[in-house]
């Protein structure tokens, strides 16, 4: 096995044409550059794991077609995981705001850990009252007069911090009302 860490990404791609188990060099060649390549953008181990094994799968289904023309290997590997990447944020461009149900980082639920962690990076973005304001009414799920007791505000003006939240979340690129 140590032999064919050697030999050149044009030579185990034209044996693994012939023998599958050729292209696991490839993989162990690339594997971790392809993982980092995710997790930088992601942030998440799991969707980094999973897309690092779809862009090798997608490789290695198409192993039979590929044509090498000079450039490395992992040029190859890389604009497939760039189109992933790009599928993937397509997919994951919005997320509710119903997600602030449920606390950061505990309770299982039928939206991932990540999810939960993406729609409150959202919330950092916004000022304590409104993070507050927005808290009170999704997570407690308070009234608006509830509300305005407990910040010590007119409903009105909880109505307006409530709003304006809302507006900022949905300029963010990831929550949707």
């Amino acid at each position: 096995m140590k032999r064919f860490s050697s030999y050149s990404d044009k030579r185990l791609m034209e044996y693994s044409k012939t023998n599958p188990q050729y292209f696991g060099h490839i993989y162990r060649r690339y594997g971790g550059s392809i993982f980092s390549f995710f997790y930088r953008r992601l942030g998440s181990k799991e969707v980094s794991a999973d897309l690092t094994q779809e862009t090798f799968l997608r490789a290695f289904r198409n192993r039979q077609n590929f044509i090498y023309q000079g450039y490395p290997y992992s040029s190859y590997l890389f604009r497939i995981a760039k189109n992933l990447l790009v599928n993937y944020y397509k997919k994951k461009k919005t997320l509710s705001l119903e997600a602030l149900e449920y606390e950061p980082y505990s309770k299982p639920s039928f939206r991932s850990d990540f999810d939960n962690r993406l729609v409150w990076k959202a919330l950092e973005t916004l000022s304590f009252m409104e993070r507050r304001v927005l808290e009170e009414r999704y997570k407690k799920g308070k009234t608006i007069k509830e509300i305005s007791e407990v910040v010590n505000k007119s409903e009105n003006a909880v109505k307006l911090i409530l709003s304006r939240a809302r507006k900022k979340l949905r300029k963010h690129p990831i929550v949707r009302d």
